[in-house]
Order: C-alpha cells, then sequence, then structure tokens
C-alpha cells in the first residue's frame, strides 16, 4: 500500500464515521431506548465515537507527516546519488576508463530512483521526479 493509498482509506474511514454518527444520532432521536444497559446507551455510543475521531485525526495527522519525511528523505537520496554519479563520472572520464554496461539490477535501481543513465558514455541526466 502506498501512502496515497493508505491517506484515502483514511479520509474514507473519517467519511464512514461522520455518516455513522449522523445515523446514530437520528436513530437516538427518533427511537426511545429500550433498556438502560450501558452498552446500548446512545450518549456512551456517541463519546465512544467522538474518541475513536479523535484518535483517526491523531493517526491522519502520522500519516501525513509520514509521508512528508518519506518524500524529504527520497529527495536527499536522490541529490546524493546525483552528485555521486556525477563525481563518477568525472573520475571515470578523467582516466579514461571503459565502463561496462549497467547490470540488470543497476539499471532497475536506476530506474527505480528516477536516474536516466546513457550506457555509451556512462551520462547520467536525473529524471522529473516522480511524487512519493
Amino acid at each position: 500500500i502506498t501512502l496515497n493509498q493508505l491517506s484515502f482509506q483514511f479520509q474514507k474511514a473519517e467519511a464512514d464515521m461522520e455518516y455513522m454518527e449522523k445515523r446514530l444520532r437520528l436513530e437516538f432521536l427518533t427511537s426511545a431506548p429500550e433498556n438502560g444497559a450501558a452498552e446500548e446507551n446512545p450518549v456512551k455510543l456517541l463519546e465512544n465515537l467522538s474518541a475513536i475521531k479523535v484518535r483517526h485525526a491523531a493517526l491522519c495527522t502520522q500519516v501525513q507527516e509520514i509521508a512528508a519525511e518519506q518524500k524529504q528523505s527520497m529527495d536527499s537520496i536522490r541529490a546524493h546519488l546525483d552528485t555521486t554519479v556525477q563525481l563518477v563520472q568525472q573520475l571515470q572520464q578523467t582516466a579514461d576508463v571503459e565502463i561496462p554496461p549497467l547490470t540488470e539490477m543497476e539499471q532497475e535501481s536506476a530506474d527505480f530512483l528516477g536516474l536516466s543513465v546513457n550506457q555509451n558514455t556512462a551520462e547520467v541526466r536525473p529524471f522529473a521526479r516522480a511524487k512519493i
């Protein structure tokens, strides 16, 4: 599950809780309680729902913070990797070394990190960064 999917699920859960709260309020207003058991007490149910909503809001905030930190980390990793690749290129050009083609795993890694590697000249150009 990606963070976007997780965020969407939290938004849907919040909408579902709002709907349940409205339905419970409507039902409590239209029907009289048949017995006074604590688990069927409308006030207790609404208090529990309110507590769940507060906890849900806190979790949503945490998910947003995690997503922002993940994006910041990935941006930093990409920037450091770009700098490292450029240094390696300069060393290869200075040393006049023939560069072997990337292995399949290296190519997959470059694709995942958003790097475009020119096999003939070992030139690396950053792709437009995808949002994470």
